[in-house]
C-alpha cells in the first residue's frame, strides 16, 4: 500500500525549500515552485490531514525545477 503525503507535509516541505520535485506513485516527477505554493494552497481550502497525489519529494535547484516543471502548452 502506498503512503501518500498529507497537505501538512507538503506545506512543511514548501516552507523549508524554494523548489521541490514531487513524486507520484507512477514514478513521474513534477517540479514545484514553493514560492507560489501559498497562493495555490490559499486559493483552494485544503485540510491539513487530507491526502495528496504525491508519495514523496526531494529538494532541487532552479535548473532541475525548470527541467521537471509541468508544461502549460
Amino acid at each position: 500500500m502506498t503512503n501518500y503525503l498529507t497537505v501538512k507535509q507538503v506545506k512543511n516541505a514548501c516552507s523549508n525549500n524554494d523548489y521541490l520535485l514531487m513524486t507520484f506513485p507512477s514514478g513521474y516527477k513534477m517540479g514545484v515552485n514553493c514560492k507560489i505554493s501559498d497562493v495555490i494552497l490559499n486559493k483552494r481550502k485544503y485540510k491539513n490531514n487530507c491526502k495528496t497525489s504525491y508519495i514523496g519529494f526531494e529538494p532541487c535547484n532552479l535548473n532541475t525545477y525548470i527541467n521537471f516543471k509541468h508544461k502549460f502548452i
